[in-house]
């Protein structure tokens, strides 16, 4: 193979490889420093025309006002009293409703003591935080963790439930996917 054929494909090879890039990007969709392809929903920059003191194709960013159509829950006592409430047992694993926030109460079967709290919240951005007596035990914090997490947790007083709230997609976005399972205190 020669030089000039060599240099031709690695040449067509990068092309390629911009070509997809502005192919992603125009359809909202972008590229991690990790090569990975994650959806974006910030507006595309749009390129300037060159003025005098300008360099010609310099990308300059709008700056719009955007607006969330989330509530920012950031603590339980921004949580809506709204929420619907439901039910179960320690060791079950609880999983996803809808894309509204809720809360699920746990019966551990005793009043103190210490748990294992495991939750997924795969790629969409959710966040949990586990009470007790109206105690804020955990917060999750507003992550997709992409795989399962746990935390030990302990707790005493005169209850046997722990409440977990969810908030889903608590950066935006629908169709979110969660589980977690609140396991018998040792």
């Amino acid at each position: 193979m020669s030089f000039n054929v060599m240099i031709n494909q690695g040449l067509f090879c990068w092309l390629a490889v911009l070509a997809l890039t502005v192919l992603l990007y125009a359809c909202g969709e972008g590229i991690d420093n990790d090569n990975t392809i994650n959806e974006t929903t910030e507006t595309p920059p749009s390129v300037s025309t060159a003025s005098s003191d300008e360099t010609p194709g310099f990308i300059q960013t709008e700056e719009e006002e955007t607006t969330s159509t989330t509530e920012t829950i950031t603590t339980t006592s921004d949580f809506p009293s709204d929420a619907p409430i439901s039910s179960g047992a320690c060791d079950d694993q609880q999983i996803a409703g809808g894309d509204t926030p809720e809360v699920r109460v746990i019966e551990l079967g005793q009043s103190s003591g210490t748990f294992n709290f495991s939750y997924q919240t795969y790629f969409q951005e959710d966040q949990m935080f586990v009470t007790y007596e109206g105690a804020q035990l955990f917060d999750t914090t507003c992550l997709g963790t992409g795989g399962f997490l746990t935390q030990s947790l302990t707790y005493s007083g005169s209850a046997t439930e722990v409440t977990v709230q969810i908030v889903p997609n608590c950066n935006g976005g629908s169709g979110t996917a969660w589980t977690f399972t609140v396991e018998c205190p040792q």
